[in-house]
């Protein structure tokens, strides 16, 4: 995005893109890591690298200078241009979907445990190998989450008592693929 804004000369655009929502998403990763401490120094080092190079057209020397501190041994206008990574989306859509958890645990009760899985159960793995190969048979962006249901159940009908799960996790797969491609 940040890119974007630069190829049309609109520098305070590109400014925003490039220091003040980065800034918003490594406050972001702190406050779900709860500060500095547990937060991933390398991730950390990283970011500050993306941004210096992100903000080195407005910015040289002193990006240059974030440059030297980070230890890295070049011209940061010799640095490649950082390229957008899609799962970055997911990855803050995550974050944004437990930040909401805990904020509506916190008004309902006092003591709450979240646990988040690390993979989906292999049913719901199988579900969406049977969503994506009716998203590929059709429109990506406007595959019917039923007739995926419909085929999944067909061929594991031990799962039909999950149905509004099931039918949940696919109109969201379903909406990432229209948001996200």
């Amino acid at each position: 995005e940040t890119q974007v804004h630069y190829e049309r000369k609109n520098f305070a655009a590109a400014f925003k893109c490039g220091f003040h929502q980065m800034n918003q998403v490594q406050k972001q990763y702190l406050n779900s890591c709860d500060g500095l401490e547990s937060a991933n120094g390398e991730l950390i080092f990283k970011f500050l690298e993306i941004q210096a190079i992100i903000l080195s057209p407005i910015t040289p020397h002193f990006s240059q200078h974030i440059f030297n501190i980070l230890k890295k041994d070049m011209m940061i206008q010799r640095a490649r241009w950082p390229e957008s990574v899609a799962c970055v989306h997911l990855i803050l859509e995550q974050h944004q979907y437990i930040d909401d958890l805990k904020r509506m645990l916190r008004k309902k009760t006092s003591d709450a445990t979240i646990f988040v899985a690390r993979s989906w159960s292999p049913w719901i793995t199988d579900l969406f190998e049977c969503a994506s190969l009716v998203a590929s048979a059709h429109s990506p962006q406007s595959w019917d989450v039923k007739y995926a249901w419909e085929i999944y159940v067909s061929k594991n009908p031990e799962h039909r008592n999950s149905k509004q799960v099931a039918m949940h996790l696919l109109a969201n797969a379903r909406d990432r693929c229209n948001k996200w491609g």
